[in-house]
């Protein structure tokens, strides 16, 4: 037996780089759990596959038969970004300022969107998404601008993605944090490497000429003339405050940063807000903003350099591995670290591994620990 990468359209790009490395099997339908003793949970969507049992996985976890990282039930809750970020909030964790108008009344949203604004809970400019963040997202730059959006999101049809509730922009330096448990692996910050007009421009063509072939339409127009058309109606776009959201889209991308230099409330929210909705580990994107550390949003399936892989790798190995490390000292009769130890010399073992600790501090902690 051995382990089990269980993703989703939307990681099958990770997720069978991370089983390669593991030399893991790896799938979208759900595993025989008889086949399996490590079952990780890398953006599966088990709800919607046949012979998805999540009582018969816990039944599996109590029996000793199987560890799991990543709950699949975990995973489905956390794609609901207004119910994490929700979650979040009632843990205590800070998030964005936002409303949720999925309940109001057509008659009454920009009443309560505007009251929201006049008393802080939600700044100007805002972004309005789906509760899944399907679709694109809408921003709004004045009270004016929530009132559009409100009246455009009443008329859509039924079937149509609609908003569901606006977030706060925020202009703090953004992070991602990738977590393992209750470690903080290594972390990336969000940093402007592109002209955004001209990146826009590009990722707006791409998208055209992408749906006309969808649609098995010819563009009557030649490349040139579609990117000048493009390159004027992107400019108009910038002048709104689209171009605050770092997106790849506008010109951003995430680059390494190293762990000594972050704020200590930013590792400590992202590993809190991990735990706080039930993952074992993931990316979490963390805004250093006035002192505070915002949790934006929590993925448990991120996209993995070479870099982030080893990491990953390591600590899902020394994982798998203290179980049968355990099971092979009870065998022979010797005594068995508690759980907290285990943690420890894990975590020591990965940053030696990594070349993140030498081998001399690793010792040195440990008989400090004795």
């Amino acid at each position: 037996m051995g382990g089990y990468i269980w993703y989703s359209t939307g990681s099958d790009v990770s997720g069978p780089k991370l089983a390669g490395s593991l030399n893991f099997s790896h799938g979208k339908k759900t595993p025989k759990l008889k086949e399996v003793n490590i079952l990780v949970g890398w953006g599966c969507k088990g709800e919607s596959r046949e012979r998805y049992d999540p009582e018969a996985i816990k039944a599996a976890v109590a029996d000793g038969h199987l560890r799991v990282i990543n709950y699949p039930a975990a995973i489905s809750a956390a794609r609901n970004k207004l119910g994490m970020l929700s979650q979040l909030s009632e843990a205590g964790i800070t998030v964005p300022g936002m409303v949720d108008i999925r309940h109001q009344t057509a008659g009454t949203t920009v009443e309560h969107l505007i009251n929201m604004v006049d008393n802080g809970t939600l700044a100007l400019p805002c972004v309005g998404f789906n509760e899944f963040h399907k679709g694109k997202p809408v921003f709004c730059w004045t009270k004016e601008d929530l009132e559009q959006v409100v009246e455009i999101n009443k008329i859509r049809k039924k079937d149509a993605v609609k908003i569901h509730y606006f977030r706060s922009l925020l202009q703090g330096t953004e992070y991602r944090i990738h977590v393992f448990r209750d470690e903080a692996l290594c972390a990336e910050t969000k940093v402007l490497s592109k002209d955004p007009v001209e990146a826009t421009a590009k990722s707006l063509f791409s998208r055209l000429t992408k749906r006309a072939k969808k649609d098995d339409k010819k563009l009557n127009a030649t490349e040139r003339e579609l990117r000048w058309v493009v390159d004027e109606l992107v400019s108009d776009m910038l002048r709104g405050p689209s171009h605050l959201q770092k997106s790849v889209q506008y010109g951003w991308e995430l680059n390494p940063v190293d762990m000594g230099t972050l704020p200590a409330p930013v590792i400590s929210a992202a590993i809190n807000a991990l735990d706080a909705v039930g993952l074992d580990m993931g990316a979490v994107s963390v805004v250093h903003e006035e002192n505070s550390a915002v949790v934006t949003n929590i993925i448990s399936a991120p996209g993995l350099d070479d870099a982030q892989l080893e990491f990953y790798t390591e600590a899902i190995k020394d994982f798998a591995g203290s179980e049968n490390s355990e099971k092979k000292e009870k065998e022979a009769g010797e005594e068995v670290a508690d759980d907290a130890s285990k943690e420890i010399i894990a975590k020591l073992t990965r940053k030696v591994r990594l070349g993140k600790l030498s081998q001399e501090k690793a010792e040195e902690i440990l008989k400090a620990l004795e």
